[in-house]
């Protein structure tokens, strides 16, 4: 590969508090965007407002974008982003609430953002249909319904965190 340095040690960080709101766009520019030509800011603060906000509707809990490629303006536009690779997490404990809206984001070009947001068995072994439809009740509810068969013979069930009963025949 490339020797990149150390990224972290100088990347610029800005963070904001689960419960606060959004910082300001004076803020995010003064503290972001020092190093940044003043024709790019109005774009890359319009980027950074709408990725936080689709980070927090949609419950990510880690998105990376590397690298971010900022256009200069012409006379016929004006700046663009582009990300050219992106990795990310989604809280999965939060599907229930994303019915509707995690396959489908809306984009400002109107096009389909692509099927439904599935998540995958566990790497090694596909779902019985018995865990797949507990599993699509769990993704219909706010409580957490999980089944997992060890084994599809046995006849003792366990509720690792049942309300009252820890043991079912």
């Amino acid at each position: 590969g490339i020797e990149v340095g150390d990224v972290d040690a100088k990347a610029l960080k800005f963070q904001v508090k689960v419960q606060d709101p959004f910082p300001s766009s004076e803020s995010i520019r003064s503290s972001l965007l020092v190093n940044v030509p003043e024709s790019k800011h109005d774009v890359l603060v319009d980027f950074i407002t709408r990725l936080y906000a689709v980070y927090v509707d949609l419950h990510f809990t880690y998105l990376e974008i590397n690298p971010l490629v900022v256009l200069d303006p012409t006379a016929e536009e004006p700046a663009r982003v582009y990300y050219l690779d992106l990795a990310a997490k989604l809280d999965q404990t939060a599907e229930f609430q994303n019915i509707g809206i995690a396959g489908v984001v809306p984009s400002s070009t109107g096009a389909d953002a692509g099927p439904a947001m599935d998540f995958p068995a566990p790497f090694g072994r596909e779902l019985t249909k018995e865990e797949a439809y507990v599993q699509e009740l769990d993704s219909k509810t706010g409580a957490s319904l999980k089944l997992t068969i060890l084994n599809k013979d046995g006849r003792i069930w366990t509720m690792v965190a049942g309300g009252g009963a820890s043991v079912v025949y």
